[in-house]
């Protein structure tokens, strides 16, 4: 991820209802980031999988490196007028 720039200043996600029986429950939905702030999590993390958990497109991101348990990153969600 060094050295590389997001182009929006926007990222917007989009998850779908998990399928049953797996891990989640709710609706379909989507979340909107601002890209500098990915890009502050993602260059202190360099490489990896990162996972990213939330409860709601209006509530905190919380972004976590899958193979370590020593780092958190929170960010706060955009609002955004989905058309």
């Amino acid at each position: 991820m060094r050295g590389s720039r997001l182009r929006s200043p926007l990222l917007a996600l989009r998850f779908p209802r998990p399928p049953a029986g797996r891990e989640g429950e709710g609706e379909e939905g989507r979340i909107a980031f601002n890209n500098r702030y990915l890009q502050d999590v993602l260059q202190v993390l360099e490489k990896g999988k990162v996972a990213l958990e939330t409860t709601g497109p209006s509530n905190p991101g919380v972004f976590r490196p899958v193979e370590r348990e020593n780092y958190v990153h929170v960010i706060m969600p955009m609002f955004v007028q989905w058309t």
